[in-house]
């Protein structure tokens, strides 16, 4: 049975409040802990062209991605961040919502490529995180040789007639405000 998920422009950080994502990285960006004296995600977006949305399974905020025209090609839609509650983790929810991303690149945007700079952490405890293999499985393609010198791949997907490149269990439907 399909699970369904609602998305809306995202306004509203302190939704974050009981969002964990399990790579350390991205909460303490997201929670400002540690090295960032204020949240680093809200500034990042102040800072930025970006549009945030958050992802709802009822009203619990379960994702959160930003996209933005990719400042390096102003005909491509970049992923500006993308990050998904522990909570809703290997259920699908990250492939849908690169289907919904797809979706919003070709009518907002007029656009048939997507960017993502790929975070991968070498140096993640316990393990490495590697965000490569998930675009790789959403049909993203390298951009470069990742040579550990950044924490990040640049990566790109061409989308052909607003494709929906892979079928999933669940859905992500607009929510009506």
């Amino acid at each position: 049975m399909a699970q369904t998920f609602t998305y809306c422009p995202f306004t509203n950080f302190d939704e974050f409040a009981g969002f964990v994502c399990r790579i350390d990285e991205l909460d303490d960006f997201i929670h400002s802990r540690h090295k960032y004296i204020r949240n680093g995600l809200v500034e990042a977006m102040a800072d930025s062209d970006c549009v945030p949305y958050g992802i709802y399974d009822g009203g619990t905020l379960a994702a959160f991605f930003a996209i933005r025209r990719d400042p390096q090609n102003e005909e491509a839609v970049e992923i500006a961040f993308l990050v998904v509650d522990k909570r809703y983790d290997y259920r699908g929810l990250g492939t849908a919502i690169i289907r919904k991303i797809i979706q919003l690149a070709v009518e907002d945007f007029s656009s048939d490529i997507l960017t993502v700079e790929a975070l991968v952490l070498r140096r993640h405890k316990p393990r490495p995180y590697d965000a490569v293999g998930f675009y790789l499985k959403c049909g993203f393609i390298r951009a470069e040789f990742f040579d550990g010198h950044k924490d990040t791949l640049s990566m790109y997907r061409p989308i052909i007639n607003g494709d929906e490149f892979v079928e999933t269990e669940v859905n992500i439907t607009e929510e009506i405000q």
